[in-house]
């Protein structure tokens, strides 16, 4: 009797370590076979091959791809429309992120900077709301320009007068003159019609300075340029031009024969 009560019990406590091997073994089934958290993933711009610096980038060279959001370095530019046409400063490596630090801004009115990873919010610093101001944003000046054209700096005084009664501005377009003696007396004429004025003063001059400066910024062909650094000798000054008028001015000559034949002025006897 005894005998058989203890081989009904080791058959009980068989059929126990049985279920229990049959449960951990479904346990680590179950766990092995179920699908893990996805991982959020954005689109970014990447290199298909290396670009060369100081070149543009073409639609064949870069494309866009989704990578796991925590992977993706800071600044990297999300969309392909913010790439294509850009110039690269710098080499970009093939099969990485394009960053926004990677693309020269062109300065042109109306463009928007490119859409990137934002930074760390540990990068916040002190400011409003906690925010760190955004910093000054410099155009590479070398990438503003169409290919023939270069920049220029001149010094025009007779400028000043304009600029310091905020009259002139930068963007504003103007027609320059010059006032120089000639063989009847001295003679007023014009040298160039519509020219745009990029900018005016300099990095290195306070705000107030910049408000009477002389210095002025333009992009011209490389012989506008020399014609503009010679105007320095004969002090030019400007006539402002209304805004949107494109037209391109043609004026007479003005001199002395000229005033007495249009207002009919009478010169002095024995003189001119």
């Amino acid at each position: 009797m005894g005998r058989k009560r203890g081989g009904t019990m080791l058959m009980a406590f068989g059929v126990v370590l049985a279920l229990l091997a049959g449960g951990i073994v479904f346990f680590i089934a179950s766990t092995a076979t179920a699908p893990a958290a996805p991982i959020p993933t954005k689109e970014v711009v990447v290199a298909r091959a290396d670009i060369s610096e100081r070149t543009i980038i073409t639609e064949t060279q870069v494309q866009v791809v989704k990578m796991p959001e925590e992977v993706i370095p800071p600044g990297a530019v999300l969309k392909l429309e913010e790439v294509v046409g850009k110039f690269a400063k710098e080499k970009i490596r093939a099969r990485t992120p394009v960053l926004g630090n990677h693309l020269a801004t062109t300065g042109k009115p109306g463009e928007v900077p490119p859409t990137t990873q934002p930074a760390p919010a540990a990068a916040a610093g002190p400011g409003i709301g906690g925010a760190k101001p955004a910093p000054a944003k410099l155009v590479d000046a070398a990438f503003t320009l169409d290919r023939g054209r270069v920049m220029v700096a001149v010094d025009y005084p007779e400028a000043a007068k304009l600029v310091s009664a905020g009259i002139l501005r930068p963007g504003d377009k103007v027609d320059i003159y010059v006032k120089t003696a000639g063989v009847a007396g001295d003679q007023i004429a014009l040298i160039f019609s519509n020219m745009e004025i990029k900018a005016i003063g300099d990095l290195s001059q306070t705000e107030e300075a910049k408000a009477a400066s002389s210095t002025l910024i333009f992009v011209v062909t490389p012989q506008e340029a020399v014609v503009l650094k010679f105007l320095e000798n004969l002090n030019p000054f400007f006539l402002l031009r209304a805004a949107g008028d494109e037209q391109v001015l043609r004026t007479d000559l003005v001199t002395m024969d000229y005033i007495v034949a249009r207002f009919g002025l009478q010169r002095p006897v024995g003189g001119r």
